[in-house]
């Protein structure tokens, strides 16, 4: 994972001098150092319903799938998951697959104009 690839409030993981992964939040003091660092010592954390919660997404179950769905205003930002990949739009012929949380904050950004927080604690 390059600095290239984050912007500041993406999460991401680094591991600890015990061999511990501990989550992150991108910020202005660490955004130079992480291409620094090796693959082992920061990795982009993997999209799961749980993160999805956080970040105040409303989670959806059907026999066609699970889906994942915000409001901004007016607007619905949609995920659906198919085989454990999460993606936008995946019926009409566009689709844009998901694996990690920066890569959804970052989509979201772009689309809305707002960051993608979450909405409680850190466990």
């Amino acid at each position: 994972m390059k600095a290239t690839e984050l912007r500041i409030g993406n999460w991401y993981q680094v591991m600890t001098i015990g061999g511990y992964w501990h989550n992150r939040t991108m910020t202005v003091e660490n955004l130079q150092s992480i291409d620094g660092c090796s693959i082992d010592v920061a990795k982009p954390i993997p999209l799961t319903e749980e993160w999805l919660e956080r970040f105040g997404f409303e989670i959806k179950k059907g026999a066609w799938g699970t889906s994942a769905e915000i409001r901004v205003g007016r607007v619905r930002y949609v995920l659906y998951q198919n085989r454990n990949v999460w993606s936008i739009n995946p019926t009409d012929g566009f689709r844009v697959d998901f694996k990690y949380i920066h890569t959804v904050q970052n989509h979201y950004f772009a689309l809305t104009g707002q960051e993608l927080n979450q909405n409680k604690d850190e466990k």
